[in-house]
């Protein structure tokens, strides 16, 4: 997505900013359009657009969420939803980690853990090109974990 470059470049001037208030205050400055974070709407509909043949139907059927619930996601209304329901609509979308990890970051969820057995299972699913929740519950039920995707609405 856009917004990578100049997160990395921003991150890169704040490693050399010193401690102190005058250059923290300048920072700040130099940077008052940088310092936001973009709606987990506004990051799915840049997502959508930038992925033309990928329909909003589609992603829900394989995300095996309810309609209703996916579209409050999609549309803003349910801008904080669990960590488990996001995933499985990422998934649903066919995002790759990075874009996985930053819709979590935008909605305020925890991130993937690489340690939780449960979260390496859907990040190797993530990273093996799974585009479907059902895919990787039957990854992670062969592998004897919990499906963390099971109670939805």
């Amino acid at each position: 997505m856009r917004d990578e470059s100049r997160t990395t470049h921003v991150h890169q001037e704040l490693c050399d900013v010193p401690m102190n208030q005058e250059s923290y205050k300048q920072f700040l400055a130099n940077h008052k359009d940088d310092m936001h974070l973009p709606t987990l709407s506004s990051f799915f509909n840049e997502y959508l657009a930038e992925h033309p043949t990928l329909s909003v139907p589609e992603i829900i059927r394989r995300s095996n969420l309810s309609g209703d619930y996916a579209r409050q996601i999609i549309n803003g209304r349910r801008p904080h939803p669990s960590k488990y329901k996001l995933l499985a609509l990422c998934i649903g979308a066919g995002m790759n980690i990075i874009e996985t990890r930053r819709a979590l970051q935008y909605a305020g969820c925890p991130a993937l853990y690489d340690k939780d057995n449960v979260d390496a299972g859907i990040i190797i699913c993530i990273n093996g090109g799974c585009h479907d929740v059902t895919e990787v519950q039957a990854f992670l039920l062969e592998a004897g974990e919990r499906d963390p995707f099971e109670s939805r609405p």
